[in-house]
């Protein structure tokens, strides 16, 4: 976005069809009617979707016009308006499902969507707008107008990156507090001998986030046990770096300056609209983020601290976003339940497209159903909100609301980011790379052996399975943590919390998605068939 970027804060009206304040508030509709449960045929041996009858899923072009539904609506931000459409659009559909719509909490909130931000240089050889490819949510704003101050460069202070390298907590500690003073002390000299104070500077902080590394080094934190063929040599770089999140707050100044530009090593085309950090609490440090040759530029021009009018203004809404949870019923042979669970807001296609997942999952099962052959058990869908803000509880919300549910729940197989696949940036561009994203299912101890053989039966390549209960991937983590045997699935690419305006259609895979889901079926079927 150069200079002056646009973007708009408009009001609230209801879904054009449902109003999610009255629909989720209530229980909708009774139980529908159950069938006996039949067997199920087993496929051939081999590849393929075991004990999954393919023709109930859906096709990849009825995948990809639901996923183009969802993006149409906007990013879908925490209790936005873009947020409230699509949960009302999810309750509809669910409903048409034959599900049962609970009554579901809803959460206090107060959402903070940009409006106008920008970085215009007013002196020297570089004299003009500056393109600026992404503002730093919930940071804080200036005045309409802008603000003018001097440039400042924060070259004294060393890297982040290389401060964070260390796995050493307490050495972490100290390497971020020893640079934080020294970087300190530069900034209070600098500003003194310009005359200025630091209300009156805008910082360039250049944190050289994020570093280059590889897919495999991922797969030890996952702790990975069984994997597909894979690329795992592939460099990457995750712009969804904790690090690079946490740099704009930690630069040191950044609290009392005008506003904070912090240079991203990546490409403007990689970086462009990416929402960073998506979970933070509200800071009030206004700040914008540059690609690396735009961030080039600006380093030459700070060299002469130049005068720089800084903007970036928002607009705050105190609302509620509650949480949407469906049942569609088993035979009635058992109370017991399986959950299906994700989060509703997100930023893209796969951010968040479980709730997509689990509405196709919901009309496979229903599908089986009226052909006497659903499940056993209840299917129950828990679709969360408060992934793009801070402080809510998440599936914990779910959990402390529905102990009942949990307390009859024998598994909960967790989904997010589907069909998904991999693009790099690197010195050749940002490009696809043709293959399916890294994707990790994290397994239970209990769920090791059904797991890995369903696994087996699909064709998922760049896929794997985990095991590393100190590091629960997704808001699938509380589900372990409360004891249920637990299954957790996402992905983790480069533009994982991009918002181009045509939400990354373009890296979306169908076909890649109908597979998961395929895969995702055949567990719930397994899931079901243990005693």
């Amino acid at each position: 976005m150069n200079g002056e970027s646009e973007g708009h804060t408009a009001g609230r009206p209801a879904h054009r069809g449902v109003s999610r304040r009255g629909a989720l508030g209530v229980a909708a509709g009774a139980m529908a009617s159950v069938l006996p449960l039949a067997g199920h045929a087993h496929a051939a041996a081999g590849r393929g979707a075991a004990r999954v009858e393919t023709s109930l899923l859906p096709s990849g072009a009825q995948l990809y016009r639901d996923n183009a539904a969802m993006v149409g609506f906007g990013p879908r931000f925490t209790g936005s308006r873009a947020h409230d459409n699509y949960l009302g659009w999810l309750l509809d559909q669910f409903e048409r499902t034959g599900c049962r719509i609970l009554p579901s909490h809803a959460y206090p909130c107060e959402t903070w969507e940009a409006e106008r931000w920008g970085l215009t240089l007013l002196e020297g050889a570089h004299a003009g707008h500056v393109r600026v490819a992404a503002y730093h949510p919930r940071g804080g704003e200036t005045p309409p107008q802008g603000v003018v101050g001097r440039l400042l460069h924060l070259e004294g202070a060393p890297k982040i990156g290389a401060v964070a390298d260390t796995a050493d907590p307490a050495a972490l500690e100290r390497a971020t507090a020893d640079w934080q003073r020294r970087t300190s002390q530069w900034l209070a000299a600098r500003t003194a001998e310009l005359g200025a104070d630091a209300a009156g500077t805008v910082l360039l902080i250049d944190p050289g986030l994020p570093t280059t590394g590889t897919r495999a080094a991922t797969d030890a934190s996952a702790g990975v046990f069984l994997r597909q063929p894979n690329d795992d040599g592939v460099p990457w770089k995750k712009l969804w770096d904790p690090r690079l999140w946490s740099a704009v707050a930690s630069a040191p100044g950044a609290a009392t300056a005008a506003g904070v530009v912090c240079i991203v090593d990546a490409s403007y085309e990689a970086l462009a609209g990416d929402y960073l950090p998506p979970k933070n609490a509200y800071t009030g440090i206004p700040a914008v983020y540059v690609d690396k040759d735009t961030g080039a530029m600006l380093r030459q021009a700070a060299e002469a601290t130049p005068l720089v009018r800084f903007t970036m203004t928002a607009g705050r809404t105190k609302t509620t976003t509650p949480n949407l949870v469906a049942v569609l019923p088993g035979d009635g042979s058992t109370d017991e339940v399986l959950i299906g669970n994700t989060h509703t807001d997100g930023t893209n296609f796969l951010e968040e497209n479980g709730g997509i997942g689990l509405l196709a999952l919901a009309r496979y099962f229903r599908g089986l159903r009226l052909r006497g052959r659903g499940l056993r058990r209840s299917l129950v869908f828990s679709l969360v909100t408060g992934h793009f803000d801070a402080g809510f509880p998440e599936t914990e919300g779910f959990i402390d609301d529905h102990p009942d549910l949990v307390g009859k729940a024998t598994a909960a197989l967790s989904i997010e980011h589907l069909g998904v696949t991999e693009w790099v940036d690197d010195d050749a561009g940002y490009r696809s790379l043709g293959v399916p994203d890294w994707g990790v299912m994290y397994v239970a101890d209990s769920l090791v052996p059904l797991a890995s053989e369903a696994f087996a039966h699909h064709d998922l390549f760049n896929h794997r399975l985990g095991r590393n209960p100190s590091n629960y991937g997704g808001v699938g983590a509380a589900f372990a943590a409360a004891g249920v045997p637990a299954l957790s699935f996402l992905a983790a690419p480069t533009y994982l919390l991009s918002t181009t305006p045509n939400g990354d259609l373009d890296k979306l895979d169908p076909a890649l998605m109908r597979r998961q889901l395929a895969w995702f079926a055949d567990l719930l079927h397994r899931l079901d068939a243990t005693p």
